[in-house]
C-alpha cells in the first residue's frame, strides 16, 4: 500500500470516528457514574456528572481537531497561493528580461543606424 492511501485510510478512519465518540463516551461514562452511584448508594449524582464530562470532553476532542484539520486546509491552500504567486512572478520577471534584452537589441540597433548615417552625411560633406 502507497504511502498516499495509508495517509488517506487513516484520514477517514480518525473522521469516521468522531461521531461515535460523541456517542460513545457519555455513555460509558454514564454508565460508570450508574455503577458507582449503585456501589455507593447515592443519588444520580456521579451518573450525570459523568455524562456531562463525557459530553464536554467528546465536543472538546471533536472541536480541537476541527481546527486542527481546518489549520492544516489553511496551510495548504496558503502554500497553493504561494506557489502561483512565485510562478506569475517568475512569469513577470522573465518577460522583463525578454523586453530589456529587446530594447537593448533595438537600441544596438539604432546606434549602428545612427552611426552609420553620420558616416554617409560626413562622408559627403567632404
Amino acid at each position: 500500500m502507497a504511502s498516499a492511501e495509508k495517509s488517506e485510510l487513516t484520514h477517514q478512519l480518525t473522521t469516521s470516528h468522531s461521531g461515535y465518540e460523541l456517542v460513545v463516551t457519555p455513555l460509558l461514562l454514564g454508565l460508570l457514574g450508574l455503577w458507582l452511584d449503585s456501589k455507593l448508594g447515592w443519588t444520580p449524582a456521579l451518573t450525570v456528572a459523568l455524562a456531562v464530562f463525557g459530553v464536554v470532553g467528546a465536543g472538546a476532542s471533536f472541536y480541537l481537531r476541527y481546527r486542527h484539520q481546518m489549520g492544516e486546509a489553511t496551510g495548504a491552500v496558503l502554500e497553493h497561493r504561494n506557489a502561483k504567486l512565485a510562478a506569475r512572478t517568475d512569469a513577470r520577471d522573465a518577460a522583463a528580461a525578454q523586453r530589456a534584452a529587446e530594447r537593448a537589441a533595438l537600441q544596438a540597433e539604432l546606434d549602428a543606424a545612427e552611426a552609420a548615417f553620420h558616416g554617409r552625411t560626413e562622408g559627403q560633406m567632404v
